[in-house]
Formats: structure tokens, sequence, C-alpha cells
């Protein structure tokens, strides 16, 4: 994926790769900046989309402000950090995913290499279920490869299997501790267990929240419902205590001190259709409900710890991607999804599943078996080949969720960065550069965040009003930063304004003084 991002340059000059092969990866980068140079307050920091300088830090992610230490220690370009931190946790995920699958399958060889294949990259019945939805759409041939995606959700980039989370840095992350905390889990390390989630609680709300309410279901049904001795009583107990702190941080903290702007945000309707999920857990499902058909109900759950506790937790997980569906006003369900789901009810079905398979794989099994063996594998995979292939095309040809500038957008900012101005806002008529502006400057951009809500009903609408020299926005009549386009030739920024640099695509304006509200 990567490689198809940074070669996109090769194609057009005017796109090149910026190490952010999705949209929203630049404000991760930007949010870290905030401890460097920015607006925070021990770990507490204001998040680069705040417009008002003053606003009082009120955010906690401390994988963020790992990446701001990892930033000013090696003094790195921020994507290359950003890329590195990637890859060494995406490393970390494969070792920890393929430790937990050992713990739960024992298996050597050829078996055991092809278990792990098919849990790092298999899928479910997305890409085919959107094939079938395109020709009903019209589309024949070609076209229904090409239209695949369209019942996975956001063409695939809400992630609901394992594999693809490794191309994104931060949900490698989570997922690394997500599996450390399953490895520890299985090893009744019940004490590092909960100093593993707390970190992930206080890094992401999302995989966070779901992993506290998850485990503590998991551990009060052990104790309550199920007796089971080796639960000690002092870890949902322990769990519960340091639930407190940490949904009074989400729910009145930050609501109460936040900038409401993003509170608002957290309240937006990304939402799993149904049948996207049924066909993302149409496989790993189907494995389970064999195994319990061959082992039943008993004798998996109630006698075996270890898939009662995958069972349990997947269910809270999947209540949660769908907590709308049950009359909760939704705060983004798709993104509690990230996969967890499905490697959850993976890891209940394969000790079915793996030990049938090494038998048809073994030396002396039919050319049939074998050929059975393929085909299912490619089944597994093809959600994955067809989201893979599609999404490195589109970054080959910088069309979809990356971000791309050229020689001229680095040469703007640079500009920008030495003028050495801080504490005011920018306004960017290229959407993308405001991106990476927030990241390679100093200076907070009005426009150019990830948040759609008040990007797309109140700052774009304003920034479009400045460009046509009308002041809208109250926060756009003072002193200001502005790059602009050089083919906007008419454009001059209102109020007292001085052009300071300027090359064949982009223009720097520094707004002295503002024109006030018109």
């Amino acid at each position: 994926m990567y490689v198809a991002h940074f070669s996109s340059g090769w194609f057009d000059p005017q796109k090149k790769g910026t190490g952010f092969i999705q949209w929203d990866q630049p404000e991760y980068m930007a949010a870290a900046r905030e401890f460097i140079d920015g607006e925070h307050d021990g770990l507490l920091f204001t998040p680069p989309s705040v417009p008002d300088y003053d606003q009082e830090p009120s955010l906690i992610q401390l994988h963020l402000w790992g990446l701001s230490v990892a930033w000013r220690i090696t003094g790195l370009d921020p994507a290359v950090v950003f890329l590195l931190y990637g890859f060494l946790f995406a490393y970390l995920t494969v070792l920890l995913c393929m430790k937990v699958l050992d713990i739960v399958v024992r298996l050597e060889g050829v078996p055991r290499r092809l278990g792990q294949v098919l849990f790092l990259w298999g899928g479910g019945l997305l890409s085919a279920g959107g094939m079938v939805a395109a020709w009903f759409h019209g589309y024949r041939g070609i076209d229904l490869f090409k239209h695949s995606y369209l019942i996975d959700p956001a063409s695939g980039w809400w992630v609901m299997n394992l594999g693809r989370n490794l191309m994104l840095p931060n949900q490698a992350f989570y997922h690394a501790l997500f599996f450390l905390t399953l490895v520890l889990l299985l090893h009744r390390r019940m004490l590092h267990a909960l100093v593993v989630v707390n970190l992930l609680m206080w890094s992401h709300p999302f995989s966070g929240m779901s992993i506290l309410l998850a485990l503590l279901f998991w551990s009060s049904f052990e104790l309550l419902i199920v007796r089971e001795k080796s639960m000690p009583r002092w870890f949902p107990i322990t769990l519960a205590a340091t639930a407190i702190p940490y949904l009074w941080y989400l729910f009145v903290w930050v609501q109460s001190h936040g900038d409401p702007e993003i509170v608002r945000t957290m309240r937006l309707d990304f939402i799993l259709d149904w049948y996207s999920s049924v066909c993302a857990y149409a496989l790993v499902g189907g494995v389970v409900l064999a195994r319990l058909r061959a082992e039943s109900f008993a004798t998996v759950f109630k006698q075996g710890r270890d898939p009662r506790m995958f069972a349990l937790i997947a269910v809270v997980y999947l209540g949660l991607e769908n907590h709308e569906k049950f009359g909760f006003t939704p705060h983004q369900p798709a993104h509690f999804c990230a996969g967890y789901v499905w490697i959850l009810l993976f890891l209940i079905g394969v000790p079915w599943l793996l030990p049938r398979l090494a038998r048809m794989l073994a030396p002396r099994g039919s050319l049939r078996n074998r050929i059975v063996v393929l085909a299912l594998t490619g089944i597994f995979v093809f959600d994955n080949f067809m989201f893979f292939t599609s999404a490195a095309s589109s970054q080959t040809k910088a069309l979809y969720q990356g971000e791309w500038t050229s020689d001229d957008g680095f040469a703007v900012l640079n500009e920008l960065e030495r003028t050495g101005v801080t504490r005011v806002l920018l306004v960017c008529e290229d959407q993308h550069l405001a991106k990476l502006a927030n990241v390679y400057t100093p200076l907070r951009c009005w426009a150019g965040h990830f948040n759609d809500g008040f990007e797309r009903d109140r700052r774009l609408p304003a920034q479009q009003d400045y460009f046509r020299g009308v002041v809208s926005n109250a926060h756009l009549a003072g002193r200001l930063m502005v790059i602009s386009y050089v083919s906007n030739s008419g454009f001059k920024p209102p109020g007292q304004a001085r052009e300071i640099y300027a090359n064949s695509t982009y223009r720097l304006w520094e707004v002295l003084e503002g024109p006030g509200m018109r």
C-alpha cells in the first residue's frame, strides 16, 4: 500500500506521496505537535482543529504524547515518525496475534502457517456481496470487480477483519495492545492485563471503551454466573474502579471542557448496515457454528474458559458497533469495529477448523483435499485481495483516502514555517495542503481537518466566502496567514495584507489587520 502511495509521484509530479495514506492521519501528528510547540498542560492537549489558541487543553491520548516524544528526540520528518511507529506496532501485532493463535490451537508446519495466513488475511463475504449488489445496480463484467466494495463500509476502510489494521499506524498500536491483553489473560496474568487495558483506555476512546466494558462484562459473568474459581474477585472490582474516572473524563470533563464542535462530532451516525455485518462475519461465524455442531455448546463454552472469554468479549464488541440499533444515541458506531468481532469469532472456531485442514494436507491426503483447502483459503482471503487491489490502484493514482502534494506545496509550507509566526489562524484554499500545514507548521488551519460535521456545515462555507472577499465568520476577521492559489489571480485577502511568498502554484499572505465582520 505504501509503495503504491509513494509511486503516485511517478505518474503525476503534482501528487507526491506524503506518507499519510488516509486523510485523517495528518491530524494525529498535528495533535502530537501540540505537545511540542502548541497548547498543552501535561498530558492534556488542545486539538489542532480548535481555532481559539486560548482554548483550555481537554483531551488525553497517550499514544499521541508518545509520538511527540519520538518526534522531538529524533527530529525526523513527522510522516517518517508516523510510518516508523506504524511499522513497529504492525510487527508487534503480528507477533502477538501469532502468540494468541499458538495458545488457542497447537499445530506445526504447513497447517500452522496456513492458520497464520487465514488469521492475518482472512475476511468475509463483503466483496462477494458487493459484486451481487453491483449486479443489481446494472454493472456487468469487469465492472463487477471494480464495484466489489459497495457494501464494505467506507469502501473497506472501516476495517472489519484483522489484516488491514496493519497498514494503519494507530490501529496497529491499538491491536498490539489488544492482543497483548489477550496473551496476558490467557496466561492468567490479570494485573499485567489491567495495566495494558488502562494504556489502551487512555489512548483511544473507542478501543478503550470497548476493552473496558468487554472485560468488565466477561469477568463479572465468570465470577457471578459461572462462579469460575480462577477469576480473582479483585479483577472486576478494579476494572469498575478504573472505569469511574475514565467515564467521568469522557462524559463529564470532555463534554464541559472540550471544544463544542468536537463534542458534537462524537455523535455522528457512522453506522454499519446489518447486511455488511452479516457478510463480514459469515465465514468465521460459520466456522463457529460448525464447531458447536461438532462439539456441543456445553463442551465449547461451559467447559472451555478461553472460548467463553472470546465469546463474551465478542458480544460486547458486537453490541457497541451496533449500539444505535438498541435505541442508544449513535456515537460513531462503526468506530468500535476495526475487526475485533471477526478476530474473536476466528479464535473460537479455529480449534475446529485447523486440525481438519491439517488432516486434509497430510502427506497421504488426496489431491482433491488439497484443492479444497486451496479453494477455502482463496475464499477466506478474497475480501482483502479485492480491497488491497482496489486501494493500491487508488493510491497509485492519488484518487482516494491518502494525502498528496507537490514540491510547491512543501515549499510554501517551509516558507510559512520560516516566518516564525505563531498563534495565528491559517486560511488555506487547498484543503489537502491545509491538513499538512497543521503538521508542518505551528499554525492551526481554519479548515483542513477530518471532522466531517463542522467542516462541511460551517467552516467550509465561511472559507469559500473568504476567498470571494467576504468575511462571514468572526474567526476570519482578524490577523491571519493565508495561502491562496495563484490561479485565483483576482484574490487579495480582505483587510491590510501583504504577499510574502509565491511560487507557480501558491501565494502566501500575511494579514496584519483584518477588516472585521462584513
